[in-house]
């Protein structure tokens, strides 16, 4: 009978703490999801800030590469077909950014790929006009991420509007000689 009575206090006894670590637990639990969800919603604000941000910066380089494109017609400058090579670059932003962000880099597929539907071998001459560029060019574009693309798109821009605007300060007949 004792031998009984002490099993039923140790089972008792036991439930006790086993009922108050479960409710512990489960708090735990509640906090956690409360957690999850508030990360979740964090993640989709800092997802759509993103999008607006590439967004607008797609809209700023279409700008500035509109722009360039303008410049170089008024001037007849030899420039207009390394602008129109790279024009897919700037045409197809969004979704190079976006493929980058989902495929953890790999811009050089992605990018091979936009220049490929714009037209068939333009990716070879890309890459041949980015081998001719000075050496900061070739290292964006080697490093093959979004920071290389981003940096990429920014240095071309600002290559193509300094050559525009040596050619805007020289006189007619060098700019025919050269």
């Amino acid at each position: 009978m004792f031998f009984v009575l002490i099993i039923a206090v140790i089972f008792a006894l036991v439930s006790i703490y086993f009922y108050f670590r479960s409710e512990r637990l489960q708090q735990e639990l509640v906090k956690l999801k409360q957690e999850t969800a508030q990360t979740r919603k964090d993640n989709k604000q800092l997802v759509d800030a993103t999008a607006l941000v590439a967004a607008k910066q797609e809209e700023f380089y279409q700008l500035r590469f509109n722009h360039l494109v303008e410049l170089a017609k008024e001037k007849n400058a030899p420039q207009q077909n390394d602008l129109d090579l790279i024009s897919p670059l700037f045409s197809n932003y969004a979704s190079i950014f976006r493929e980058c962000l989902l495929s953890k880099g790999q811009v050089k597929i992605i990018v091979e790929k936009c220049f490929e539907s714009y037209s068939k071998g333009s990716f070879k001459k890309f890459l041949r006009f980015i081998s001719s560029n000075e050496i900061h060019i070739k290292r964006m574009w080697s490093s093959n991420n979004l920071k290389g693309y981003l940096s990429l798109v920014e240095a071309l821009l600002i290559d193509m509007q300094k050559t525009l605007e040596e050619q805007k300060a020289l006189p007619k007949k060098d700019v025919v000689n050269n």
